[in-house]
């Protein structure tokens, strides 16, 4: 094990007049300070719950590139603000493995989930 990869934060809870929420995704480095002298890639991705995309929030379905010794990224998801009154919705996101990444790479944690509130 060279390095551990997952989110930051694996819970949301926000109105949907927030705007955007930031996912943020980490590496750390259990036994020595940056064994890694490659970059590599993981998956991030979101799915629908209750919560739909388009209509709730903007899809997310990206490649997360990490240089050597990089140890965080993030990127940015927006909410949709709508005039519908409803009840609270959620949708879900996952980090995943390529299928080239080292398997001295652990991801952990690897799913989160977004409650909007309305």
């Amino acid at each position: 094990l060279v390095a551990v990869v997952g989110l930051e934060q694996t819970f949301f809870s926000v109105e949907e007049d927030v705007g955007l929420i930031q996912i943020c995704v980490n590496v750390s480095f259990p036994e020595i300070d940056c064994p890694i002298a490659f970059p590599f890639e993981v998956l991030l991705s979101t799915a629908d719950g209750t919560a739909v995309q388009a209509m709730d929030y903007q899809p997310l379905d990206v490649t997360l590139t990490f240089e050597a010794c990089e140890t965080r990224r993030c990127v940015d998801v927006e909410i949709i603000d709508d005039t519908v009154d409803e009840p609270d919705e959620v949708f879900t996101y996952t980090l995943r493995r390529t299928p080239d990444l080292d398997p001295r790479i652990e991801l952990n944690p690897v799913d989160g989930q977004v409650e909007i509130g309305d």
